[in-house]
């Protein structure tokens, strides 16, 4: 797993194989633990220079608060980083956006970057958070004429808008589509099996009060869309959506994004190669496409 060093991640690995054998309860616990941590920050030398000219400010969300930042003036744009990120990593995308019209408004999620912690505790954080932080961070800022979200923030962003959020156009970089299918990666890259992950997840959905499926985006699309037609004849009403996803990506299979382009109406594709998972969020001609797709009519 990113960000542990190869010999504790050797003993994790063992010592998940001994509970998987003889304490997939106590297994479960930990793994949890585990799963609600984001990995530390990687160094600040991997961050390109800040924009200049942002606007730091505080948004009161769910009994604490995050960081936000903010540049130009227009329709306001949100940048939301992924897992272990910080909105910094988002930075890319400011000059483009600023110049094609647009307020870009950048915020740490609960235990990330400079943000307090949040509902799980000091350095934890989740999915379920990721959406209803983003949700709040709207209401509270402005109407969202877009929403860029990387990673486990592009889950969020989908999430989010599939569960109300109003936003005109979304763009989903590298998001992965089903929570389900992330919690089998993470037993293999962990060394535990079935009888841990079965219990991983019931403590997920204790943990969070809702299904571990409601977070599962072509699940959740086809769902919106039954019950659209339930109420009646006409298209479900979704944001313009851009899903881009590099080929080479080690860390979310690409098939995802097929996965989340197939259910959402009108989706448009960008494939990339070469990129990995985040030196995409650098790629010039990565950010000059979500400017102008963000900037289209309509």
């Amino acid at each position: 797993m990113r960000g542990r060093p190869a010999a504790v991640l050797a003993l994790t690995r063992a010592g998940f194989t001994l509970f998987e054998a003889v304490a997939p309860g106590l297994g479960a616990r930990y793994a949890l633990r585990l799963w609600c941590t984001p990995p530390r920050p990687r160094s600040r030398s991997t961050v390109p220079e800040r924009p200049a000219g942002g606007e730091r400010f505080v948004v009161p969300v769910d009994g604490g608060e995050v960081v936000a930042e903010s540049w130009g003036s227009g329709p306001t744009v949100y940048l939301v980083h992924g897992w272990g990120g910080r909105r910094q990593h988002l930075d890319p995308f400011v000059t483009p956006l600023v110049g094609s019209g647009h307020r870009v408004v950048s915020f740490d999620l609960p235990s990330h970057g400079e943000s307090a912690q949040g509902r799980y505790g000091r350095g934890r954080s989740g999915l379920p958070e990721f959406v209803a932080v983003l949700a709040s961070v709207v209401e509270a800022v402005g109407p969202a004429d877009g929403i860029v979200g990387h990673s486990l923030g592009g889950s969020a962003t989908a999430l989010a808008v599939l569960g109300g959020v109003p936003a005109r156009r979304v763009v989903l970089v590298s998001a992965p589509a089903d929570p389900i299918a992330s919690t089998r990666t993470f037993a293999s890259a962990l060394g535990f099996g079935e009888r841990i992950r079965s219990r991983l997840l019931c403590r997920m959905e204790r943990l969070v009060r809702q299904p571990v499926a409601d977070f599962d985006i072509p699940l959740q699309a086809r769902r919106l869309r039954e019950v659209v037609q339930e109420q009646g004849p006409g298209p479900v009403s979704l944001p313009r959506a851009l899903v881009i996803h590099d080929r080479d990506d080690k860390e979310i299979p690409h098939t995802d994004a097929g996965a989340i382009r197939a259910v959402w109406p009108g989706a448009e594709e960008l494939r990339t190669h070469g990129l990995g998972h985040r030196r995409i969020l650098r790629d010039p001609e990565v950010t000059r496409r979500v400017a102008d797709f963000l900037a289209r009519v309509g």
